[in-house]
Order: C-alpha cells, then structure tokens, then sequence
C-alpha cells in the first residue's frame, strides 16, 4: 500500500468556488483582534445600547471570535430600570490565560487514564520531556 503526499498548493478548487477569507477564521492573533476592536466599538458608542441590545452585540461578537474569546473578561453593568434600562461594557485581556494558550498553539494534549507503568516506553518519554 502506498501513500502520495500531495501539497496544499496543488489542490484544485470548484470552478464556482467563492474564495474564503480563511485568514481571520484560522489565525488566532487576527481573531483576538477583530473581536477586541468589536468591544472597543461597543464601548465607545456616543448612545448606549439597551441591555438586550448589547448582549446581542456581544454574542455575535463572541461567535465570531469563536474561542479566543475566553481570553477577555468581559463586565456588563446594567443602569436604570426596566425599559430605560442601559448597560454600558467593560473588559481587560486575562494576560495570564492568553499566555498559556500562547505557550500551547499549535500542540495537541494528550490525557489517558492509563499509568506511566502500562504506557508503552516512548509515550512515556515524551510525556516526561513534555514534547
């Protein structure tokens, strides 16, 4: 049985294939900052949004920013009462968890319910060195 490697490049699309801009949607750092600008947008409006309206906003923004969002604490505090009712955002980069998701980029984890003693000799010592 025999393998063919073939490069990405070479790779044909559909002829009425719409070209993706894959760039946002794969690079992280870029994520990070289209949604930080969203937030920045959102805090800086010359009106503030309804309560509704800006957990709206910050869901869409959210999803967008698929799981790099995890990386901002994001507050909302709510002013008034009922249908007057405002809420205004707040939010700061959590620098110690952006840092260790940093330090993983491009690394799978491995977990097992298995011992270092029933692991075979290799596994385990790439588990030691943390490679």
């Amino acid at each position: 049985m025999s393998s063919i490697l073939v490069n990405s490049t070479e790779h044909k699309k559909h002829p009425g294939a719409r070209p993706s801009n894959s760039s946002a949607k794969t690079n992280p750092r870029r994520r990070l900052r289209k949604y930080l600008k969203s937030l920045a947008d959102l805090t800086q409006r010359k009106r503030p949004l309804k309560s509704d309206d800006l957990h709206q906003a910050l869901g869409a923004a959210q999803k967008a920013a698929v799981c790099d969002a995890r990386h901002v604490k994001v507050k909302v505090t709510l002013q008034g009462e009922g249908k007057d009712q405002t809420a205004t955002l707040s939010y700061q980069i959590d620098r110690q968890k952006l840092r260790e998701a940093r330090r993983r980029e491009g690394r799978y984890l491995l977990r097992t319910n298995l011992t270092d003693t029933t692991l075979s000799p290799a596994i385990s010592a790439k588990v030691a060195h943390g490679r």
